[in-house]
């Protein structure tokens, strides 16, 4: 899980914790939503996917946390281009 978390921050620009968060909230919402056959697929694949889940209380993110680590890769990605917000021109 760790590997899967760095390439993420790495790949995101982002800091490993907001990289971390993200993924538990994935993980939770597929947990909740997704079919449970495919949902153990992946889990199965990503070693820690279940601990991870499990220690989270099955799914309890708040989308507070959500939007901090919507609003980072956000910022990050500004900084990394000269491109205007959308809908500011």
């Amino acid at each position: 899980m760790e590997e899967l978390v760095g390439r993420i921050a790495q790949a995101a620009g982002i800091d490993e914790d907001v990289a971390r968060q993200a993924v538990t909230i994935i993980l939770n919402f597929l947990n909740r939503e997704g079919p449970s056959d495919q949902v153990q697929k992946i889990l199965g694949a990503l070693p820690g996917a279940e601990e991870v889940i499990e220690a989270d209380g099955g799914g309890r993110a708040s989308s507070a946390a959500l939007a901090a680590c919507l609003a980072a890769a956000w910022a990050r990605w500004r900084r990394s281009t000269s491109s205007p917000a959308p809908g500011s021109t």
